[in-house]
């Protein structure tokens, strides 16, 4: 114990140093001969660095804690409560250590033993800042928590005063010896092994419960894959076994032993439930699969039909025939056929139709929110161009109507003979075409769209107008002939008598000729020309 005391006291040195010169005693803890007990604490904490703090160590002589002169019950406690506080415990059931013995162990020590001695001891010390008292949650425990926790025990499973005496008053033990002892409490580290055991295969169980009843439906089983299903397992396997060897008491080959017969528990576990996920997996894929493929279905449907919608109401007069709030009455309607259509085509529980036909009718929404906005767009262009229509056929029929009154005011006043022999045709052709130009030149101001539109429109109204004028050219300028010829004297017109006795001589002869038919030139048989197959007539 004094050769602890002093390495504690001097944790920087790196060499044997500590041990001091061999005739140097090690002072420390007082050694008194005879067989009185005396149970020892060094009266100061001696500090250690691990992992980066600062750990106290406390060094105890427990010496007498099994003396078979003391009542047993005490013992008892003295033992396991030194078992419950040591970090690290130095059990030693040897014969009675005489002082002599003390001395020449201190004096004469070989210097292999020496060796040795410094060895075990530097490692000891080393380690005792690693063997600091922690939960079950990894929390580091102070001197009064721990003292707590072996009063009444953290967990089912620990060490604790009262749960000693409980076992100990249940198994009705009664130690007689220090291998009693020992043996009973191998017994009690068998049962909380087994416990310990149980309870993590219990935990374990519980878990695979749970991912089964949490992956039932379809939808939260295809979101975890077998493999992925599997590695949680493994994983939670993993996690439960080092828990368990944790807790576990005893010599490695015992706790090998129980931690391969849980492993073995807990890998049937996990084979057992494996195959029945990957069956349901793959139903549950299978499912999908078809579902996927009636709502894909479903939407290329819904995309034909509107493109079939778009297609058919392009021009202007199409598009105008129905209406925005029309056509989105025509889409909603079969946006529902088809929805009830996939509805009835879905396999699996009601959750996973409901959410196909969700997404499926997200995407039909889409689509016919997108064509709606567009077709609105050209409806609205549609207005437009049908009022810029309007409003150009407005101009061109008025233009053709100032145009036709410009004609018919130059017919009436060139019906005589002064006011039509003042105006030659040619002349009358440049009026004309003035009016024309003038016209077509102001409906061109007028007009509204498009320069493509306005040149058809204008083109449209020019024929108009040089049907007119070409009409009203033709028969001004057979006026003027007549009337030159009247002015010229070249006109016989028979009296109001005469065409009585004509027409009561000759009844099949018309009453009045036409000028045309009624020149002939001077000094000339008067003859008329009938236009007929009859030829020339005599008068």
């Amino acid at each position: 114990m004094n050769c602890l005391l002093r390495r504690l006291q001097s944790p920087e040195a790196v060499d044997a140093s500590w041990m001091g010169r061999e005739d140097e005693g090690l002072g420390g803890v007082e050694c008194r001969n005879g067989t009185a007990t005396v149970t020892r604490m060094w009266d100061q904490s001696l500090w250690v660095q691990a992992q980066g703090r600062r750990v106290a160590v406390f060094l105890v002589d427990s010496e007498g804690s099994l003396d078979l002169q003391r009542r047993m019950e005490t013992s008892i406690k003295l033992s396991v409560l030194g078992i419950l506080l040591s970090s690290y415990w130095i059990f030693n059931i040897s014969s009675m250590f005489k002082q002599t013995e003390a001395d020449y162990l201190e004096v004469d020590i070989e210097e292999d033993f020496r060796q040795c001695l410094c060895e075990y001891v530097t490692s000891v010390v080393h380690s005792a800042g690693t063997h600091v008292r922690t939960d079950r949650t990894g929390q580091v425990l102070t001197g009064a928590q721990l003292a707590a926790r072996i009063k009444v025990g953290d967990s089912p499973g620990r060490y604790s005063l009262q749960g000693v005496s409980r076992y100990q008053k249940t198994q009705r033990y009664d130690f007689s010896s220090p291998m009693k002892m020992a043996e009973a409490f191998a017994v009690m580290r068998q049962e909380l092994n087994r416990r310990a055991v149980e309870a993590t295969r219990r935990e374990y169980d519980q878990f695979v419960q749970e991912l089964d009843l949490d992956h039932q439906s379809m939808s939260s089983c295809l979101r975890v894959k077998p493999l992925e299903m599997q590695r949680h397992l493994e994983g939670k396997r993993q996690e439960l076994l080092e828990r368990c060897r944790g807790e576990l008491r005893g010599e490695d080959p015992q706790k090998q032993a129980a931690l391969e017969e849980l492993k073995k528990e807990l890998d049937k576990q996990m084979a057992e439930f494996l195959p029945r996920y990957e069956q349901r997996f793959k139903m549950a894929a299978m499912i999908e699969e078809e579902n996927r493929k009636a709502v894909e279905a479903s939407r290329r449907k819904y995309e034909q039909f509107v493109q079939l919608l778009d297609r058919g109401h392009q021009s202007m007069r199409r598009c105008l025939s129905v209406k925005p709030a029309e056509m989105q009455r025509r889409l909603e309607g079969k946006r529902q056929e088809l929805l009830e259509r996939c509805r009835g085509e879905l396999r699996g529980e009601d959750p996973q139709k409901q959410a196909a036909l969700e997404e499926l009718k997200q995407e039909l929404d889409k689509q016919m929110d997108e064509f709606l906005t567009a077709y609105g767009q050209r409806f609205k262009m549609a207005e437009m161009a049908e009022m810029r229509e309007k409003a150009n056929r407005k101009a061109v029929e008025a233009s053709r109507r100032k145009y036709e009154q410009f004609v018919q005011q130059l017919d009436r006043g060139h019906q005589s003979m002064s006011s039509c022999l003042r105006v030659k045709p040619l002349e009358m052709k440049r009026r004309q075409k003035g009016k024309h130009q003038e016209l077509l030149k102001r409906c061109r101001g007028e007009l509204r769209g498009e320069d493509p539109q306005k040149q058809a429109a204008l083109e449209e109204l020019k024929q108009e107008l040089d049907k007119q004028m070409d009409e009203f050219l033709s028969d001004y300028g057979q006026r003027f002939k007549v009337k030159k010829a009247e002015w010229l004297g070249l006109y016989i017109g028979p009296s109001p008598a005469a065409t009585s006795r004509r027409a009561r001589a000759r009844p099949h002869w018309p009453a009045h000729l036409p000028i045309s038919k009624r020149l002939r030139p001077i000094g000339c048989p008067f003859r008329r020309w009938d236009g007929g197959s009859k030829g020339f007539w005599d008068l």
